[in-house]
């Protein structure tokens, strides 16, 4: 018997934040659990510009003690997008994106932590 496929693509974003004055790295991930949460990040994804990343995003453009921003975006466990994006750079839907998975890890829904009861 072959199993049921899930008609539902995994999709996961890591923002991985390194730099600024300490040097620390901290990272955020979040991961759709609805048809309807997936939508959403898809749009948001489809609307930056992984192709052609801004003058601003070379590696000659990021200065010391600033945040660099390295983002990646899995589809089924496979590295479907990547970019590393300076602080200095970090606007418009680049800003959104971040945010956004900042957001979605710091407040989980219970699909995302089985473990909690919100």
């Amino acid at each position: 018997m072959i199993p049921p496929t899930d008609p539902q693509p995994t999709l996961t974003v890591i923002v991985v934040r390194s730099g600024g004055f300490a040097g620390l790295k901290h990272s955020w991930q979040a991961s759709p659990s609805t048809e309807d949460e997936s939508a959403r990040w898809l749009s948001l994804l489809g609307e930056l510009p992984w192709s052609t990343q801004a003058p601003d995003a070379r590696p000659a453009a990021i200065e010391p003690d600033r945040f660099v921003y390295r983002i990646r975006v899995l589809l089924n466990a496979q590295v479907e997008h990547e970019a590393t994006v300076p602080e200095s750079a970090l606007t418009g839907p680049w800003r959104t994106l971040v945010e956004s998975v900042r957001d979605a890890a710091d407040n989980p829904t219970p699909a995302q932590n089985p473990g909690t009861d919100a």
